[in-house]
């Protein structure tokens, strides 16, 4: 698996056990199936919830990719021990809650970047983008927003099948 160190600014962990913070996060080249399908899945209970009216989701799909894409971290809870991260760890989306706001920030910050480079042209980030990016999964628009370049074209629905030679 392809992975990368980032650093994640001072320690604030409780006790300050260490000077710096840092995660091992996969690229997204190494990013699996089932990975890109549960944060799709996310994404989708986000864009459903908002079309409802409600906000039962919000950052869901954030803080899944976040919290599958992190391998190891230095952060630990009160106790001294480290959070649950990773894609085996059932409470890896609580770990992600238990952050203090600055780790949080740093971290979000490393999979939804202000801007993205892509061969060499920065792209200003984008929420939508950088998952898709992050992930190579095509993620819907809600209604009300404008289709996103690069989106493939719709399937044409009248036209006829192609003559075999």
């Amino acid at each position: 698996m392809e992975t990368r160190t980032v650093d994640l600014g001072p320690c604030h962990c409780p006790g300050t056990p260490h000077e710096r913070d840092e995660a091992l996060i996969m690229t997204p080249a190494a990013m699996k199936f089932g990975i890109q399908r549960r944060v799709q899945s996310a994404y989708e209970m986000e864009v459903n919830s908002a079309r409802a009216g409600l906000d039962s989701y919000g950052g869901l799909a954030d803080a899944t990719l976040m919290a599958l894409c992190v391998v190891s971290w230095t952060c630990a809870d009160d106790k001294g021990q480290p959070l649950p991260i990773g894609i085996h760890a059932p409470s890896a989306l609580a770990s992600i809650d238990a952050l203090d706001p600055e780790t949080g920030m740093a971290l979000h910050e490393v999979f939804f970047p202000q801007a993205v480079v892509v061969d060499g042209v920065t792209i200003p980030g984008d929420r939508s983008y950088a998952l898709r990016a992050l992930t190579g999964v095509l993620l819907p628009n809600p209604s009300s927003a404008p289709s996103a370049a690069g989106q493939p074209a719709p399937t044409p629905t009248d036209s006829e099948p192609s003559p075999k030679d």
